[in-house]
């Protein structure tokens, strides 16, 4: 009897661990359904309000849009800095609908020009943006220095009071809210050279397919100078003189000098004629310029085999073009293999004195253009002819990405409330960063 009872406990005990474990079961299901609901109730409200944002928007590219508030602050911005550049091109400007509705080209306005460049200017801005987003975020830093940004121009404008500020910015079509959101966008594009490529192009490296596409617009062309009214006066080891302010020291060639001169003009005429129609070897061009540097020193010695790279734009060639602009337009328009000759003055004139007074450099520039040396910017470069690379590169490489990304903007039909003419142009309501 006692051991039938003991049985008769057990069957209960069991039964109670099953109904327990139900309700476990029931109540997870009922927290899992709260969860899923609650989900599904947020992602809808998300969606709603993603929704209503999107349909704001006058352009937008992927996740990034703007609205009329923001589109109407960046065309006031623009809109300035256009104004500014028209002004020192010798435009005499006002923002008047006289001003605008002045024909430039055929039937083509100010206005024309200003609508045009200010909707290609959003659509890069709106581009460079989707470009930062996609490669990195804004950090605390960066928003501190936008918060302290915007607030500067409230404190210093409206006195702090953002009522205030939308009174005085109503008549722009935006308020501080799109000023604020108008900042953030205008920062990262900014700063998106820097945080993709580095300060000066230092994390180019990662990118080289884009930067061997630069390089290729460098011109590599071998140089030939030579004086023909004066020359340079050399020391006994054959070095230049410089004269007390540092600058090298000149004397006027004798008429035997002269004479010698001629006869290599002549040399060298012959030379690029028949390197054009393939007649004379590349190589007697070499020899003629060791030559001619070894008696007169007037090139870069380290320049003879490395030759000279132009890129428009870069340091080296920039500074060079001050005193030879046509031989560093003639070296970009020769083609691989083709020779020239730039004449500066009447090169063998008798009375060149005057001529002289005029120009730092009489005589002539012999120009052949050759093959760039594989990855020239990536060797020892004496004399800087890639200083800048890496910085030019990064330029032009973040440029050409803006550029492909603004062609996918979408404009959308509430642009069409936005006029850059009537919006006044802004220069007080910019943030400084």
């Amino acid at each position: 009897m006692k051991e039938n009872k003991k049985k008769a406990k057990a069957t209960p005990t069991k039964k109670a661990s099953l109904s327990g474990a139900k309700r476990t079961r029931r109540i997870v299901i009922i927290l899992v359904s709260v969860l899923v609901g609650i989900a599904v109730v947020l992602g809808a409200v998300l969606g709603i309000v993603a929704a209503v944002r999107r349909a704001s928007h006058v352009m937008r590219l992927e996740d990034i849009g703007i609205n009329e508030g923001v589109a109407s602050y960046l065309s006031s911005v623009f809109k300035s800095m256009y104004m500014q550049n028209l002004a020192s091109s010798g435009v005499s400007v006002s923002d008047t609908e006289s001003f605008w509705n002045t024909k430039v080209f055929r039937e083509n306005t100010y206005a024309d020009y200003l609508e045009y460049e200010t909707t290609q200017y959003i659509k890069q801005i709106i581009a460079a943006n989707v470009i930062f987003d996609s490669y990195t975020t804004l950090k605390s830093a960066d928003k501190s220095k936008i918060e302290q940004a915007t607030n500067e121009i409230l404190v210093y404008q409206s006195g702090g009071d953002k009522g205030a500020f939308n009174e005085a910015t109503e008549a722009m079509g935006f308020d501080y809210k799109d000023f604020k959101k108008a900042t953030e966008i205008l920062y990262k594009a900014y700063m998106i050279k820097s945080r993709i490529f580095g300060d000066s192009g230092e994390r180019m490296s990662s990118f080289p397919e884009e930067l061997e596409s630069f390089y290729s617009g460098y011109a590599r062309v071998k140089l030939i100078f030579i004086r023909t009214q004066d020359t340079f006066v050399l020391d006994e080891s054959g070095n230049r003189v410089q004269d007390s302010d540092g600058n090298d020291s000149l004397r006027a060639l004798t008429a035997e000098e002269k004479s010698e001169r001629a006869a290599y003009i002549e040399r060298l005429d012959a030379c690029i004629a028949g390197i054009n129609d393939g007649t004379v070897a590349p190589e007697y061009y070499d020899s003629l310029a060791a030559e001619i540097y070894g008696k007169y020193k007037e090139n870069i010695d380290t320049a003879l085999t490395t030759g000279y790279y132009f890129m428009s734009g870069s340091k080296f060639t920039t500074e060079f073009s001050e005193a030879f602009s046509d031989v560093v337009k003639t070296s970009s328009s020769l083609g691989i293999g083709e020779a020239g000759v730039v004449e500066y003055g009447s090169i063998m004139a008798d009375d060149g004195e005057d001529e002289k007074k005029q120009l730092e450099f009489v005589g002539r520039c012999y120009i052949y253009r050759v093959e760039r040396e594989s990855a020239a910017y990536e060797k020892e470069d004496k004399n800087g002819f890639f200083s800048d690379f890496s910085s030019l590169a990064a330029t032009s490489v973040c440029q050409k990405m803006i550029n492909d990304y603004a062609a996918k903007v979408e404009i959308l039909d509430k642009w069409e409330n936005i006029n850059p003419v009537a919006i006044p142009y802004n220069t007080n309501y910019v943030a400084k960063f």
